[in-house]
């Protein structure tokens, strides 16, 4: 009964729902072979036809989640493009992975990337509204965490 009350006032008075949840979603690609954890809360959309990836929504619609999969690029390439993006404000990366992050049109972004199997950029990203950054910056580090890429088979 607490957590109800706790989500109401959470909707009514504009904090996302999602950042006091504890249950998440966990998210598993089959055609890429990768996992992510998703919200409690979060929507899915209707998933490609491909299988590349996944679509999320908060009920609200202010922000939303995007993990996927690409073969047409390399992770170099895409890597590349990141740390080049004028609107990125935050670039980190490592041998097999990158992040970065920055405010396009008063939203802001994050996005990590990593490499998969047979060559594939698995990659989620993050967006929402610059006025509830408070609401959501802190799913992005547990979300970050989660997305790995499984053995290739």
């Amino acid at each position: 009964m607490r957590k109800h009350a706790m989500l109401t006032l959470a909707l009514a008075t504009g904090i996302a729902a999602p950042a006091l949840a504890e249950g998440w979603e966990h998210y598993e690609n089959a055609r890429f072979r990768f996992v992510i954890d998703v919200p409690e809360g979060f929507v899915a959309k209707p998933a490609p036809d491909n299988g590349d990836g996944q679509k999320w929504t908060t009920p609200d619609g202010y922000a939303e989640l995007i993990a996927f999969g690409s073969l047409g690029t390399t992770f170099n390439a895409e890597k590349a493009a990141a740390k080049a993006d004028p609107a990125g404000r935050y670039f980190a990366s490592g041998k097999s992975w990158f992040v970065t992050s920055g405010i396009r049109d008063r939203t802001i972004f994050y996005a990590r990337t990593i490499r998969g199997c047979d060559g594939a950029v698995i990659t989620f990203r993050f967006e929402y509204p610059a006025l509830r950054k408070i609401s959501y910056d802190g799913l992005i580090k547990r979300i970050g965490k989660s997305l790995k890429s499984l053995p290739c088979s």
